[in-house]
């Protein structure tokens, strides 16, 4: 905490720690840094989120064998109140595991990821940007 209250992450900072609660199984960290009203699109399969419930749903469900990811994030880059993150995605399943290269685009709005979107390759992240702005 600084002299005058909570320290506001920055965007970046935010969602280095969404990758290093997801990394550390802390869900209760990852529901935290989400907006309510989070949409969210899935890397691996482009599934949609839509809202803090469907999130809180689908980590449920995989705490309890449902299909289980793991994301690394290789490089982060700093694009104002939005951040890609390029790494990989690992996804496990009915004994089947597999590993690709993922890209992500967070926007970040009051302190919190309203929008998560992910994407096979960064040139199609930043095409994406330029649609939404």
């Amino acid at each position: 905490m600084g002299e005058d209250g909570p320290v506001e992450l920055t965007p970046v900072q935010l969602v280095r720690r969404l990758f290093d609660a997801n990394r550390t199984g802390d869900d209760v960290l990852v529901l935290s840094l989400l907006a309510e009203d989070i949409e969210a699109r899935a890397a691996a399969d482009g599934r949609e989120f839509h809202g803090i419930e469907d999130v809180r749903d689908w980590l449920v469900g995989a705490a309890h064998g449902g299909p289980r990811t793991e994301v690394d994030a290789e490089l982060v880059e700093d694009l104002g109140s939005d951040v890609l993150v390029v790494g990989r995605l690992r996804a496990f399943h009915g004994g089947v595991m597999w590993d690709r290269p993922a890209c992500w685009l967070f926007r970040v709005r009051d302190g919190r990821i309203t929008r998560i979107s992910g994407f096979r390759s960064p040139e199609h992240a930043r095409a994406a940007l330029s649609v939404h702005d």
